[in-house]
């Protein structure tokens, strides 16, 4: 999905880069489709989920978050989500979200610890 503004247009407000609000109302936003292997709690019908994350690329106009949790094409992850309906946050920003290694590693923005043992915690 493209980013966009949050305006009711989803363009970027017509205001200079100097007088956009990006702590506030003028912010972009990314929607990233998550193919979902597997729910650990709170399963859904779906395959897939919708996450969104503040930032992204609007025109010419590039908004970064360094605590937002950015997505890679094909990327694995483990996702703790918060929210009611899609599109869902990713809880606590970057600590929500680890990237799955193929040597059965879970990797935090914090910690790095083996897949089966978060399992472990998030089912007990």
């Amino acid at each position: 999905m493209p980013d966009k503004s949050n305006t009711p247009n989803g363009e970027r407000p017509n205001k200079s880069i100097e007088d956009l609000d990006v702590g506030g109302k003028d912010f972009v936003d990314t929607d990233v489709v998550i193919l979902v292997d597997q729910y650990l709690m709170n399963s859904l019908d779906s395959k897939e989920v919708t996450v969104r994350v503040i930032g992204g690329t609007v025109g010419k106009d590039v908004f970064e978050v360094e605590d937002e949790p950015s997505f890679k094409q094909n990327e694995k992850v483990l996702l703790y989500l918060r929210g009611e309906n899609s599109p869902f946050e990713v809880t606590g920003a970057l600590q929500g979200k680890f990237h799955l290694t193929d040597d059965g590693m879970a990797v935090g923005s914090d910690e790095i610890v083996r897949l089966d043992k978060l399992v472990e915690k998030i089912s007990s």
